[in-house]
């Protein structure tokens, strides 16, 4: 098993046949430079708001995900955020019935990610130089 695998997904949950990862365990993947891609499918709006982002994470609102499932990468391990993990765990469900073997929900989300002092960036605004 490779170590991404295990550091994200070695221990978590799973509920309803949908695998759940930790901050931790996030934030240890994203540290060794695993090849993990955090998909965040909440509104832009709300990715500009006061939670921010995870670093290089790809915004891909919910209701954009079924006609947009063929651009994401299936190689690669998917760990899914919104605010808290409702939407995530919506969303995971969705990658894992179109056929993606390695998604996770974040548990907690970016309420969780945020309090605990993760890294966070603020999407730039439109009009602001950035």
């Amino acid at each position: 098993m490779a170590g991404w695998w295990q550091r994200l997904f070695g221990g978590a949950r799973e509920q309803d046949g949908v695998q759940w990862t930790t901050t931790e365990a996030l934030a240890t993947a994203l540290d060794q430079g695993d090849p993990v891609l955090i998909l965040d499918v909440r509104g832009a709006d709300e990715v500009r708001g006061p939670l921010g982002a995870i670093p290089g994470m790809l915004n891909l609102p919910l209701d954009e995900l079924p006609r947009e499932l063929g651009k994401l990468p299936r190689e690669r391990p998917i760990v899914v955020v919104c605010r808290t993990d409702r939407r995530s765990a919506r969303a995971a469900a969705m990658l894992r019935d179109a056929g993606f073997k390695t998604v996770a929900v974040l548990a907690g989300g970016m309420e969780r990610w945020s309090a605990e002092g993760r890294p966070c960036r603020p999407e730039p605004s439109a009009g602001n130089g950035s």
